[in-house]
This record gives structure tokens, sequence and C-alpha cells, in this order.
């Protein structure tokens, strides 16, 4: 059974032109911007330099997006790499996901919600722990 995909239509001010968006694309947008965060390993531990177009769908899968009354809301399953605050992190990939879609959508992104799956050890750009 093919897999329902969810559109959403941004109209102009005249309601003449429009723009369609899919959630996966938002999943996409948001994805890439955990993947910025310091101290974020998306993908077994991955460095965000190692991000490429064809690894856009694979990321993807860490982040819902669902457009419900307009605003979206947003949840993300993500590692982190040993050494870093989890609550730090996790408020920094709220904020850097939050921006990133309002500003590349024009949408308002009313919640993120972050999980840590797991803690990374031996990535690159590991952080010293203390």
């Amino acid at each position: 059974m093919a897999e329902k995909k969810s559109i959403y239509t941004i109209y102009d001010d005249n309601k003449e032109d429009k723009v369609q968006i899919s959630e996966s694309v938002l999943a996409v947008i948001a994805a890439i911007a955990a993947a910025d965060v310091d101290g974020v390993a998306i993908l077994k531990g991955e460095d965000r330099t190692q991000i490429s177009r064809a690894d856009a769908r694979t990321i993807a899968k860490v982040a819902k997006v669902r457009i419900i009354d307009g605003c979206l809301k947003v949840q993300m399953i993500l590692n982190i790499k040993y050494g870093y605050s989890i609550p730090d992190v996790s408020q920094a990939v709220q904020e850097k996901v939050k921006e990133n879609l309002e500003n590349m959508t024009g949408i308002k992104c009313d919640s993120v919600h972050v999980s840590i799956a797991d803690v990374m050890m031996n990535v690159p750009g590991k952080k010293n722990s203390k």
C-alpha cells in the first residue's frame, strides 16, 4: 500500500499563486538543521559534513513533521555524541529546527520535541569529556 503524503499549500496574498510543500520535505529541513547542531550524531555517529543529497531521505527518518491547524509540529529522535550535555544539545536542536523551518517555509513552528535514542562513542568531532 502506498504511503499517504500530506501536502501543505501556501497561497500568495491574492490567492492566485501557490506553493506546495510535502511533509517529507519539511522532515528533511528539520533533520539537516538538527545535524548542524554541535553534539548531534544523526546516523550511526556520522558527522554532519558527510551528509549528501542522497542521505537527505534517510536522515529525514529521524524527524516527523505534521501540519496541524496551519502550524508545524515536529518530533525528532536523535543520537548524541558522548561528552555533550543532553539538555543543552536538545535545546539548541529545538531552536535551530524551529528557526530553519520558519525561515524556509514561512509556516509557524508550534513545537519541536526531541528524544535522545543513543549516546555515540568515537564520533569524528567528538567533544573531549572532562
